[in-house]
């Protein structure tokens, strides 16, 4: 049965469903960040320094698997939101369940791969590593890759479900699957005494368990969008051209990350490695409330569009555009006021505290021009502007930070490193602001023009 209670997403007030979308989506996503968050504190405490290194060599990879369920996750939702606003309930059926069953598929065949190639992945993460901190990775990364498929379905239920108008049961299941992380953290790595493979069990079960919970809304039919038997191959590409954009977010993100673990193992060796660990396990909490921003918006900007309300989407875009930029600025003054603290969860050597401190303060003042990009990338992603949306997040995950890190890495060392974030942002920024000025110019949205999809509306469908 469907909720009593639905929000009229062209009628209600835009801050009334921000909030209702921001808050479970807020909580959602921080409870999906204190999987890594928690992995990284058991660790560090359990296993010192060098196993937060192991895992922080291991994370370049995570974006790109990540990259190709969010590839699917957006790309289906954006399309299921658009189709709900155009009164086809049908149509997003048979696209989440082409999705599904595909992704799923796909995730058994990658993990499989992967976990016969895991000591080959770990020498290209990072080349020269010392012997313990690779073994600790590659022992991290087997259990990874076995429980793959659970990684990889979990955030297109998630998301799924939140378009389904239903963002508090995502709240609950990611929430339930965070805490069973946590526990299993401690039993595995204090009780057991399992080393670093514990803490990638309690990883998988945690996301097993949270997947369960977003399974029961579409096998009780809980919403519009449910389980049907349903394939339309066709379908996976259309939802792979729309979700495109947020995977290359991914996808650049490893690459990215990559960059950063190589020129600190150059500039500061393991020690660098580990800074930058710490550094983005906290960045993991200020990312997601930057991300939960965009995504708290994104289904009644799908929805609107589907339902070619425009001038409301233009009030939803400047709404969009003045959370982003002051809620960031809110997070950055508390990360700031508490750093001490978060950078004691991570570090054990008194030195390393000390520089992880100035490199979060430096680093994360990049985020808040992030929070700018990354809102108007999913904008432009919501309404179907696919290679403008592109461009924006080429810019400020890949290009100018594949530019400036070698640069400021070779001139200023390791600040020049943390610096390069900050200004790879800013110079994003002004890319990001040209994209829109020309979508505006076009017309696009101040005329109100509609791709026609009609490789989803044809009768075959």
């Amino acid at each position: 049965m469907r909720s009593l209670k639905q929000p009229n997403l062209t009628k209600d007030s835009i801050f009334k469903l921000f909030l209702h979308y921001f808050v479970p989506i807020t909580f959602t996503m921080l409870a999906m960040s204190s999987y890594s968050v928690f992995d990284g504190y058991f660790v560090s405490h359990r296993l010192g320094d060098k196993g937060i290194a192991a895992i922080g060599v291991a994370w370049p990879f995570f974006p790109l698997i990540i990259g190709i369920s969010i590839m699917f996750a957006f790309g289906t939702s954006a399309l299921t939101s658009f189709f709900l606003g155009k009164k086809k309930p049908q149509i997003s059926r048979m696209i989440f369940n082409t999705n599904f069953y595909f992704l799923f598929v796909l995730s058994l065949i990658v993990g499989g791969v992967c976990y016969l190639l895991t000591g080959k992945i770990v020498a290209v993460l990072a080349p020269n590593l010392d012997s313990i901190t690779f073994h600790l990775s590659v022992e991290y990364l087997k259990v990874i890759f076995l429980g793959l498929f659970a990684l990889m379905l979990h955030p297109m239920l998630d998301i799924s479900v939140i378009n389904d108008k239903r963002p508090r049961l995502g709240m609950i299941a990611m929430i339930t699957g965070a805490v069973f992380n946590i526990i299993l953290n401690y039993y595995f790595l204090y009780i057991l005494n399992t080393g670093i493979v514990g803490s990638a069990y309690a990883t998988i079960i945690g996301h097993l368990i949270g997947s369960a919970i977003l399974l029961s809304h579409f096998i009780l039919r809980r919403g519009e969008v449910y389980f049907i038997k349903a394939f339309r191959f066709r379908m996976v590409l259309r939802a792979l051209k729309y979700g495109f954009p947020q995977a290359i977010s991914e996808f650049s993100a490893s690459f990215t990350m990559w960059l950063y673990n190589y020129f600190l193992l150059i500039v500061a060796g393991s020690i660098g490695v580990a800074l930058y660990g710490a550094t983005l396990y906290t960045g993991f909490i200020y990312f997601t409330l930057v991300f939960a921003i965009s995504q708290g918006l994104q289904p009644i900007i799908s929805f609107n569009y589907g339902a070619r309300e425009f001038i409301r989407l233009r009030k939803i875009l400047i709404f969009g555009i003045k959370a982003a930029i002051s809620i960031s600025i809110f997070i950055y003054i508390v990360v700031f006021l508490f750093s001490p603290l978060l950078v004691r969860l991570f570090l054990q050597d008194d030195a390393l505290r000390s520089e992880g401190l100035h490199a979060m303060h430096i680093y994360f003042i990049g985020y808040i021009f992030l929070a700018f990009n990354l809102f108007i990338a999913v904008f432009l992603q919501a309404t179907q502007r696919v290679y403008s949306s592109i461009v924006v997040t080429f810019s400020y995950t890949l290009v100018f930070a594949a530019i400036i890190i070698p640069i400021f890495a070779k001139f200023f060392g390791l600040y020049g490193i943390w610096y390069s974030n900050v200004i790879a942002q800013i110079l994003s920024l002004i890319v990001t602001v040209g994209v829109l000025v020309y979508e505006f110019k076009r017309g696009v949205l101040l005329k109100g023009k509609v791709k026609k999809i009609s490789l989803l509306e044809d009768k075959k469908c």
